[in-house]
């Protein structure tokens, strides 16, 4: 094997060992990853619950260390007429956020916004999530290709 070779494939290797978070989406001015995962399928017939984690760029779970959070669902329309959802609910275990009664009804591109303090600072974001016609076609991330 050439030495160029062996050397990528050790880089590859070792990667997520140094870099555990290299493929953190959704970063903040706080530098902090915010990672969601849904329950189950994303749907428009039923509460699309989801768990959200607020990880330090090296990996490390603060959720446990985050002072308040507030979600709110977000759609914007093409016709200019953007509109929410329900109030979510949320219950904080000790490193994860479970957040319930998240209501997509509509197909498209909706927007989970967050906002959260911590150590006295705040900082917001939002996370795409595209609904499509059928939960298979539903995925975290923007409808555009």
């Amino acid at each position: 094997m050439p030495k160029m070779s062996y050397s990528l494939l050790l880089l590859l290797f070792f990667s997520p060992l140094v870099f555990p978070n290299a493929s953190c989406k959704y970063r903040n001015s706080l530098s902090h990853c915010v990672n969601i995962s849904f329950v189950e399928q994303i749907s428009r017939r039923k509460d699309s619950k989801f768990d959200l984690k607020v990880l330090k760029l090296n990996g490390e779970n603060i959720s446990d260390k985050v002072e308040s959070l507030d979600i709110e669902l977000w759609m914007q329309m093409s016709n200019g007429h953007d509109h929410g959802s329900d109030k979510v609910l949320m219950k904080k275990n000790k490193k994860i956020f479970n957040i319930s009664n998240v209501w997509l009804l509509m197909m498209g591109e909706w927007h989970i916004k967050y906002k959260y303090s911590f150590k006295n600072k705040s900082t917001k974001g939002e996370i795409p999530v595209c609904v499509g016609k059928t939960p298979e076609q539903s995925h975290l991330g923007s409808c555009s290709p």
